[in-house]
């Protein structure tokens, strides 16, 4: 989980193996401009390869593979107060189009291998980074 430290161009988390994970497993918030490459994640709760609040922009995901990812038992959300979604987990779920995707693969999950949840206002914490941004109104890519 890197936390709210905004632009991290240049940032690389590579041939990593999360695994049992009992809530999420590679996860930018407030954080942008990481290459996330080769990592895997296997057997895990809720969503994967997450996107947190919508700020997070110029990622590079490659290669990434995640296998496996299932419905949780309990969520984070009395801790977060806002409504998670990870009881419909999804291996990748970006929530800002505003990243590149190549090479990635998702094999096994509850519900999706891919969503993108798109909001009109980024959803949590990082509001202070741009609070006129939209997400779904920004390209993919």
């Amino acid at each position: 989980h890197i936390h709210l430290c905004e632009d991290l161009t240049g940032s690389v988390v590579r041939n990593n193996v999360v695994r049992g994970s009992n809530q999420r497993c590679y996860v930018a918030h407030g954080t942008s401009g990481v290459l996330w490459e080769g990592n895997i994640a296997f057997d895990a709760f809720g969503h994967c390869f997450f996107l947190e609040d919508g700020s997070e922009i110029n990622h590079v995901y490659r290669n990434n593979l995640g296998l496996d990812m299932k419905f949780p038992t309990r969520l984070l959300t009395a801790l977060s107060g806002r409504e998670e979604t990870d009881f419909e987990p999804a291996v990748f779920w970006p929530s800002n189009p505003q990243n590149d995707f190549y090479g990635n693969v998702a094999a096994g999950s509850d519900f999706y291998g891919w969503w993108f949840e798109l909001h009109t206002t980024i959803r949590g914490p990082s509001l202070y980074q741009d609070p006129e941004m939209n997400p779904q109104k920004m390209n993919l890519g």
